[in-house]
């Protein structure tokens, strides 16, 4: 089984990256979704969920073609990966 991180900032991303592994799942959500422009510049935006309503509360506006997941695809994520890990810093 997967892992599942939810990352809440920029340096939680830069912790996640460094110890995840290749098939984890992670998810963007709360002020993480500010690097989504910076993540899919890098080729890597196919390895990442965003939660759509944090994006949208943020009034983030994108014309790439991200993966948004909503709160209710974020539990199903969250019952099928163990363990999960919360990243803020």
């Amino acid at each position: 089984m997967s892992s599942l991180h939810l990352i809440f900032s920029r340096q939680g991303l830069t912790s996640c990256k460094r110890l995840k592994a290749k098939h984890d799942k992670m998810i963007l959500l709360g002020d993480a979704v500010y690097c989504a422009s910076a993540i899919s510049l890098a080729g890597e935006i196919s390895q990442f969920h965003i939660l759509k309503d944090d994006f949208d509360a943020r009034g983030l506006k994108t014309e790439e073609e991200f993966y948004f997941i909503s709160y209710d695809q974020m539990v199903e994520l969250c019952a099928q990966c163990t363990p999960i890990v919360s990243w803020n810093a």
